[in-house]
């Protein structure tokens, strides 16, 4: 529970990708297992690719003037690994930034969405995948994204790992920059909590670590209340699934359907008060805490 799976195969190369957030963490595991099936050595590029928001759904979507001229990153490779960060607006007026990373040297990269789509082209057909050489692109305004293609090269029957992190940091106002009392590194930001939370996830060791430890977590929840029908598809929907959606309900909001598209109403009063009964049972005392916090915001008349 609290992962996903993504497996295919062609050629004679197989691929599974298994998605998750780790527990108490501000970033997506995607862990890429690659496999060779023929009798012949191949070599093989993998591009893992995110694209940026801009941090703000509604202005993203409509003050395209001032928008387009603020994407800025930064690229930051390393012997062992990848780091592209998209740090808009962070000189500025943020304390926060983003990166997407790959505990892999790289061929090339790209951070320009034109660059890396092609002129007309979407996401289903790139245009340096296309080509098969990435552009390595420095995004400056326009539509930032994140591409990181490494070359992995197989002998028959051997599988070969990659571990891509997409990453969240929150930095104090007086920790923004690598060095605050010199001047010469006042507007570098301060990687290194990036450096940290990447480093906690960066072999296939410690990603098998992380799942574990949310398998247990979701087994251990879902253990909390169970039903004995006789019936072994009901016991199934209500034992698992109902009550893993519920926990995702609560943990989403309404941020788990269309109805809240990132840039409307936010949670609601009733609506979370109503998710609370599918989950009491479960985690008493975060149903209360909710309750505490919703009710926080409301006026007193």
């Amino acid at each position: 529970m609290g992962y996903t799976v993504f497996e295919a195969s062609k050629r004679g190369i197989e691929s599974k990708l298994t998605a998750f957030v780790p527990l108490h963490t501000n970033a997506e595991i995607n862990r890429l297992d690659v496999t060779n099936t023929t009798d012949e050595p191949a070599v093989i590029d993998v591009t893992g690719s995110v694209e940026w928001c801009l941090w703000n759904a509604v202005d993203d979507s409509s003050n395209f003037q001032r928008n387009l001229s603020t994407g800025e990153v930064e690229i930051e490779r390393e012997t062992d690994a990848t780091l592209l960060y998209h740090k808009t607006e962070f000189k500025e007026r943020r304390n926060h930034y983003a990166f997407y990373g790959v505990n892999a040297p790289v061929v090339g990269f790209d951070t320009s969405r034109d660059e890396f789509l092609g002129q007309f082209n979407g996401w289903d057909t790139p245009q340096v995948i296309a080509e098969g050489k990435a552009h390595d692109s420095v995004a400056h305004g326009w539509f930032p994204i994140a591409a990181n293609r490494v070359r992995l090269e197989l002998q028959p029957g051997e599988t070969a790992s990659l571990v891509f992190m997409l990453g969240y940091i929150e930095v104090a106002k007086d920790q923004k920059w690598e060095d605050p009392n010199d001047p010469a590194k006042v507007g570098i930001i301060n990687k290194k909590p990036a450096h940290e939370l990447f480093r906690r996830f960066a072999t296939v060791e410690q990603v098998e670590a992380a799942l574990k430890e949310l398998n247990s977590y979701w087994s251990e929840l879902l253990t909390t209340y169970s039903v004995d029908s006789g019936d072994e598809k009901l016991d199934r929907m209500v034992n698992i699934w109902h009550q893993y959606q519920c926990m995702v309900t609560f943990n989403m909001s309404r941020s788990a359907s269309y109805y809240e598209s990132g840039m409307g109403r936010g949670m609601g009063f009733r609506d979370s008060n109503q998710d609370l009964l599918g989950f009491v049972h479960l985690i008493p005392e975060r149903a209360r805490e909710r309750i505490i916090d919703i009710a926080s915001t409301q006026m007193e008349d």
